[in-house]
């Protein structure tokens, strides 16, 4: 279905009319109206990174059936989705769980769900207009909701070996994050630039699939990315909602407490006393 017939459909009468009994009520028609709330803003971001938005018409091609799905292997970014969109738009849907993948999904096929999304993302191509008018709060929300699903924070070791000098340069681990979103890429660093986070050049590289319990899932592929800088983002209200992220970043604080580099152990000090 192309994105010109789903949107003539979301211009219909029907979708147009609000149903009674809607918890979220915006207008005549959920989006149409400035978003404000770090948790709406949070959802849409968790949506652009991991999301879909479908409208597949029946068989008459009178109506469309509008469907909203986000899968995830972080079950807390799940419930936390669930949580959001059930509360402004009081819909009632299960979560899933996908085993083979291990995956979990959260869908809905609610039409005033669809419409906030599809509106205000103009069909998952591009970050929310309203983005622009938005608080620094709201932002770093958005951006949270991001880096939850299409973000990564991860430890790699540089092997052992002699420098140049004859000084030989023990194992240690290298904290890195960054956005892999290639379609998102220049919207990413405007935001970025906004909320004030470092990051470093963008480069391609091969995203290897990963391992969960020592089982491969997903698969490789070629994708731009944007590495973030972690102190940077911590030092500037980044943080992630993801457990599993946050746990990651918060062990990379402390290590750098440790650092034998002053000006980021004062920074991480000053970062970790801020959270508590």
């Amino acid at each position: 279905m192309s994105s010109i017939n789903s949107a003539h459909m979301l211009g219909s009468p029907e979708a147009q009319t609000p149903k009674e009994g809607k918890v979220f009520e915006i207008g005549q028609s959920a989006g149409k109206e400035y978003i404000t709330g770090e948790e709406l803003f949070y959802v849409i971001g968790l949506l652009l990174g991991d999301g879909c938005i479908s409208a597949v018409p029946n068989k008459n091609c009178s109506t469309l059936h509008k469907r909203i799905v986000i899968s995830s292997m972080d079950l807390d970014i799940i419930e936390s989705f669930k949580e959001i969109v059930e509360e402004n738009f009081g819909c009632d849907s299960k979560i899933r769980s996908m085993p083979n993948n291990h995956l979990f999904e959260y869908g809905t096929s609610k039409g005033i769900v669809y419409d906030f999304f599809a509106e205000n993302t103009a069909f998952k191509t591009k970050f929310p207009d309203d983005l622009r008018y938005a608080t620094r709060n709201e932002r770093l929300a958005f951006l949270a909701g991001l880096l939850d699903t299409d973000g990564f924070a991860s430890f790699t070791r540089t092997p052992e070996h002699v420098n140049k000098d004859g000084y030989a340069k023990k194992e240690r681990e290298q904290f890195r994050m960054g956005f892999t979103n290639t379609r998102f890429i220049m919207e990413l660093t405007d935001l970025l630039d906004k909320l004030g986070i470092k990051y470093g050049k963008v480069w391609i590289n091969n995203h290897q699939s990963d391992f969960i319990k020592g089982v491969k899932v997903g698969k490789q592929m070629t994708r731009y990315t944007v590495p973030i800088n972690a102190m940077s983002f911590a030092m500037n209200d980044g943080y992630f909602k993801c457990k599993r992220k946050q746990d990651k970043l918060v062990k990379y604080l402390h290590e750098m407490k440790s650092s034998y580099f002053e000006p980021h152990r004062l920074n991480a000090e000053r970062v970790i006393n801020a959270m508590v």
